[in-house]
């Protein structure tokens, strides 16, 4: 049954998922052509790495088309409804999407928990970054969960600790990767120009990531609440390009 919504409550319900989708499809094209790229460049790579590319290929276009089906649901199946969305009216692959979106986000992290651990040789840190970085994955797999069943209060309260559990992890990760990478000089103005080197050290400490989740939690924290869980709903946008960054970091400093 369709019910009137207040313009204002649109905005912040189509607006944050039309932009997310609309840049995260973009990301997914720069990423096929980077797939295809490493496929027909470094045929001569381990078969585990292949296998590795492979599945987040697989994981970043199941994103792609999991954002597609929502968004065609909140613009043309649910056109002038979307109060469906905030009531909890939703198909199963409403939730598939933050969790294709944070699988990609952890599996792409995992590799950059084990290149630090290749750099520095220290477990307890590697450890209590991963720590971080899975627990945020937890959080963000109950919340869809109570989402999906309709329990829109209980799953806010974990979704407002997420920003800040993936800010915490992302900075570390990056702050540390790049502490370790330009000890060991592998990226040096001396060896690539100071342009080159600092343009590595960006993606290969996937920075961009970072970024995000610092808007994210900015958003979070800063967003005029006018409506219950405003803020909640406005940082979908950041987060659906989260993953993609993270994917299309880890294949830009291959």
């Amino acid at each position: 049954m369709s019910m009137e919504v207040p313009n204002e409550i649109a905005h912040y319900l189509l607006g944050p998922w039309l932009i997310g989708t609309c840049v995260e499809l973009v990301f997914q094209g720069v990423l096929l052509a980077q797939f295809a790229k490493y496929f027909t460049v470094f045929p001569g790579d381990p078969p585990s790495l292949k296998t590795f590319v492979g599945v987040l290929l697989v994981l970043t276009c199941l994103k792609s088309a999991d954002a597609f089906a929502i968004i065609w649901h909140l613009m043309i199946s649910e056109f002038g409804n979307p109060v469906s969305f905030y009531l909890g009216v939703r198909y199963w692959y409403h939730g598939c999407n933050g969790i294709f979106a944070h699988t990609i986000a952890v599996y792409v992290q995992s590799y950059y928990c084990f290149r630090l651990f290749v750099l520095c040789r220290r477990w307890y840190l590697v450890a209590a970054v991963s720590v971080l970085l899975f627990l945020s994955y937890a959080v963000i797999w109950v919340g869809t969960m109570l989402s999906v069943q309709g329990n829109g209060q209980e799953a806010a309260a974990w979704f407002v600790a997420y920003p800040a559990l993936v800010l915490a992890g992302d900075c570390v990760l990056t702050a540390t990767t790049a502490h370790y990478l330009l000890k060991s000089r592998r990226v040096t103005p001396s060896s690539a120009g100071l342009l080159k080197a600092l343009t590595v050290l960006v993606f290969q400490t996937a920075a961009p990531a970072a970024i995000c989740a610092i808007l994210t939690f900015i958003l979070a924290l800063t967003f005029p609440n006018r409506y219950p869980s405003a803020r909640i709903a406005v940082s979908h946008g950041p987060n659906i390009v989260l993953a993609k960054l993270y994917a299309f970091s880890l294949m830009t400093g291959r």
